[in-house]
């Protein structure tokens, strides 16, 4: 949805429907696809990952990182205004 966020709230798109389980707090007016084809949902999760070469302690690092930011009032608002909706993670726990 960030591609194409702001053309819908202009108006130089219309949006017919969004693909989560639930309407999308950045285009409220927008039914969910399910509201017609029953169950479904389509999402898209973005994760980080590093190679398991990686020293634990910098996964750990990396994790934490990424995790304060998504909690960042901030992040969370500009993360929203493009209708991403923020989901932090537990570290990476290989043995390697």
């Amino acid at each position: 949805m960030p591609s194409s966020i702001e053309f819908i709230k202009s108006g130089k798109l219309r949006a017919l429907a969004v693909t989560t389980d639930v309407r999308n707090e950045a285009l409220p007016d927008v039914p969910v696809v399910a509201d017609t084809v029953p169950g479904y949902e389509a999402t898209r999760l973005v994760r980080h990952r590093g190679a398991e070469r990686h020293a634990r302690q910098h996964r750990r690092k990396i994790n934490k990182t990424v995790n304060d930011a998504l909690a960042d009032a901030k992040m969370k608002g500009r993360l929203a205004d493009l209708g991403g909706i923020p989901m932090g993670g537990t570290r990476l726990t290989s043995a390697r």
